[in-house]
């Protein structure tokens, strides 16, 4: 222990030198005050100020001190100090005081010093430890934000794929699970059409219901209704006790959720869709890096799925576009108004992929809509009608704007005789077909299930496709009135002598091909020439219609009749025998006979005289010049036989018939 009090100080050796003195000067005051006590007391000072000196400044003050103290004490009484020191015993009594003294005061120092030496040590050790723990919540920390820096790469990296948005989305949620600690989440985007919020992607607890795919209403919902208002994320402690989760949104009201986290998608400061993130234990909120990261992540994909949405959005319109080419490439190919009627309504269920179709045209004169194409429906519709105002159909003529019927059948307006005997549609879309602000018809599209109602993107485009098949359907129309009086009479309304050839020899050909007998009748009005010259060639003419009406009225509607030449006119019968042939020609005869032609000049009365030539299948000639000599020649007979009568041909010689 006394070693120990030896070692450096951290004192200077004048520092040591200058404690020595004071304790010196310190002494002869004491002396001095103490010349009147004894001289045991004053020796005792000497080891007491030793112990003081030692225990403030080290031995080696205290043993100069001691010294010193000696010194003074020979030279204020050198007969009692060398007296004190001649009896042994005082002297080792002072000399044992002093050092017990002496050792005592530097046990003194060395345990301070210890004591100050463990207080650093412990004050170094805390200081280390509160590094330690720094460096631990450092090294945490940017384990962390390494993570979070990950989760934002990973993200990325998945955006910046050439994928679909519900890959990306699917993606999204897996990050923000791992990113806020949350058991699931799940993307909902809007579908403002249909006012719904569509689940497209989830991460779920395994062994939980998957929603993707399912709908929720948009409206009246107060967590969409707050993200809207407020536009930033909204965290729910609890979220079976907030009035806002009382609805819910995905997954609350179907699980168990405690915690909830909402970040909406916004772009361009549209709300796009939500994000909902649950926990199935209450958390009183949610680390401010952790709920950085969830906004980033969330931004992100709100702006790779903005881009894929406008992408396709593209994408489809360009198809719907080449598509619509497509279609207007065949109905413009289209020869007929018939043909070109089935054509537009089939293109047009393929162009929006719909299940059937009907075309209906409208009858300005009885405001009646007529069934004209009836495309894969489960009833032949063809032929039925509706007055205008009734059905889909009549409602879209009415109106003259787009009818969508989401649900059908439980459509106020719908019409049982429509849909009895078969399911209804469930979802009908209805577009007026308008020419110059004229109706022209009504086209009609149905799709079989109500999960994929028609859009207004598919409105707008059977919009643009009924402007163009209206179109199509006036040039048709214009093209069949050309062609019709290229092979019309205008005066009778028959066939003209080159529309009854073009016809009548198709027939022909058509009725040899199938083995069916045909015939040809020739007629001739009788002592025509004197109604021209006593009532006029305008009171012949209408002599002529009306011969031509009454001509139509005895036949058929497969039969052919034509306009030879002035007062001639030529019938061919189809699937008609020679005697069926004879009652027709003999029906036609009495039929002018008996009737009375009303002109603007007087009433008229005429007979007629025909020719039949018959033949049973596949027996007589096949050019129809040839046929219609031969009934000529029959004609020719009927004339010479009194007129007013029917001859057969039959190998040049006639049968007459009164």
């Amino acid at each position: 222990m006394l070693k120990m009090s030896f070692y450096p100080s951290r004192y200077s050796r004048s520092t040591r030198f200058f404690a020595a003195l004071i304790g010196f000067a310190l002494f002869v005051l004491i002396e001095i005050i103490l010349q009147n006590v004894p001289e045991v007391l004053r020796y005792a000072i000497i080891p007491l100020l030793a112990l003081f000196i030692t225990w403030l400044m080290g031995v080696l003050s205290g043993v100069i001190s001691v010294l010193f103290s000696f010194l003074i004490l020979y030279l204020l009484t050198p007969e009692q100090f060398i007296s004190a020191l001649g009896q042994r015993g005082e002297y080792m009594v002072l000399i044992t005081g002093c050092a017990a003294c002496l050792l005592l005061g530097a046990f003194l120092k060395h345990a301070e010093r210890n004591h100050k030496r463990l207080r650093m040590m412990e004050e170094q050790i805390r200081l280390a430890h509160a590094k330690v723990t720094a460096a631990d919540q450092e090294l945490a920390l940017a384990q962390k934000q390494m993570r979070h820096l990950a989760l934002i790469n990973n993200i990325a990296s998945v955006i910046n794929r050439p994928i679909e948005s519900r890959a990306i989305l699917k993606a999204t949620v897996e990050c923000l699970v791992e990113a806020t600690g949350m058991d699931e989440a799940s993307v909902g985007l809007f579908d403002e059409e249909k006012r719904v919020v569509r689940i497209v992607a989830e991460h779920t607890v395994p062994g939980d219901k998957q929603q993707t795919g399912m709908e929720f209403p948009l409206d009246h919902n107060e967590i969409i209704i707050w993200l809207e208002r407020e536009r930033r994320p909204l965290y729910i402690p609890n979220a079976q006790t907030n009035p806002l989760t009382a609805q819910g949104v995905g997954k609350l009201g179907s699980v168990p959720i405690r915690a909830a986290f909402f970040l909406p998608m916004i772009i361009s400061d549209e709300m796009i869709g939500i994000i909902e993130c649950g926990s199935r234990t209450t958390r009183d909120s949610i680390p401010q890096e952790d709920f950085e990261l969830a906004q980033t992540i969330t931004n992100l994909a709100t702006i790779r799925t903005a881009q894929a949405q406008l992408y396709e959005q593209e994408r489809r319109r360009s198809t719907e576009l080449a598509l619509l080419h497509a279609t207007l490439l065949d109905i413009a190919s289209a020869s007929t108004i018939s043909t070109l009627l089935q054509t537009i309504v089939q293109r047009a269920a393929w162009l929006l992929d719909a299940s059937e179709g009907l075309f209906y045209l409208y009858e300005s004169e009885g405001e009646e809509l007529r069934c004209m194409v009836s495309f894969n429906t489960q009833l032949d519709f063809v032929g039925s009608v509706l007055k205008v105002g009734e059905g889909a159909v009549g409602k879209a003529a009415e109106l003259r704007v787009p009818v969508n019927i989401p649900n059908y059948a439980q459509w106020s307006g719908r019409i049982a005789d429509e849909i009895d005997g078969v399911t209804p549609p469930a979802c009908i879309l209805s577009v007026p077909v308008i020419w110059q602000n004229r109706l022209t018809g009504v086209l009609q599209l149905t799709r079989p299930t109500p999960t994929a109602p028609f859009g207004e993107n598919d409105m707008n485009l059977l919009l643009l496709f009924s402007n163009q098949a209206a179109i199509a359907i006036e040039n048709a129309r214009l093209y069949g009135e050309v062609q019709t009086l290229a092979v019309t009479d205008p005066m009778t309304g028959v066939f003209n002598r080159r529309g009854f050839f073009d016809v009548g020899q198709r027939q022909i050909e058509r009725a040899r091909h199938n083995h069916h007998p045909y015939a040809v009748l020739m007629l001739d009005l009788d002592h025509f020439k004197r109604v021209n010259d006593t009532y006029g060639h305008p009171a012949g003419d209408e002599v002529l219609a009306e011969i031509g009406k009454e001509c139509r009225r005895n036949i058929r509607s497969i039969d052919v009749i034509g306009r030879y030449g002035g007062e001639e006119f030529v019938i061919v019968l189809l699937e008609s025998s020679a005697q069926a042939a004879m009652r027709v020609a003999e029906r036609i005869c009495r039929s002018i006979a008996a009737h009375e032609f009303i002109t603007q000049a007087a009433a008229v009365r005429l007979t007629v005289s025909i020719g039949v030539n018959a033949f049973p299948a596949d027996e007589g000639p096949t050019d129809l010049y040839a046929l219609i000599e031969q009934a000529d020649q029959s004609l020719y007979l009927a004339k010479n036989s009194g007129r007013n009568c029917v001859k057969l041909y039959q190998d040049g010689i006639g049968s007459p018939h009164p």
